[in-house]
């Protein structure tokens, strides 16, 4: 898996194009919504990738990441309602 493919990036994409991508793409894949389970958590783990300025170096350094066996996409739900608990467009 690419995680800028995913989200649909460039590589070397600012912090606030990955945000934004993960945004969008997670409110249109979410499952409540009727998305995609399996998309959804493809994009899960690449905004987890990318948003980790120490995974996204290892990415951009070695094409892969050796991804915790402990990770859980689900728990990106908490990241994804903090984010939304502001205005949209706000400092967060």
């Amino acid at each position: 898996m690419n995680p800028y493919n995913v989200l649909g990036i460039q590589k070397g994409g600012s912090d606030k194009e990955i945000k934004q991508s993960y945004r969008k793409l997670a409110l249109k894949h979410h499952p409540d919504k009727g998305g995609d389970p399996e998309k959804f958590k493809q994009i899960a783990e690449a905004y987890d990738i990318l948003s980790n300025p120490d995974k996204k170096q290892q990415y951009d350094n070695f094409g892969s990441v050796n991804m915790n066996a402990d990770f859980n996409p689900m728990n990106i739900f908490q990241e994804f309602e903090q984010m939304f608990r502001g205005d949209m467009f706000g400092p967060n």
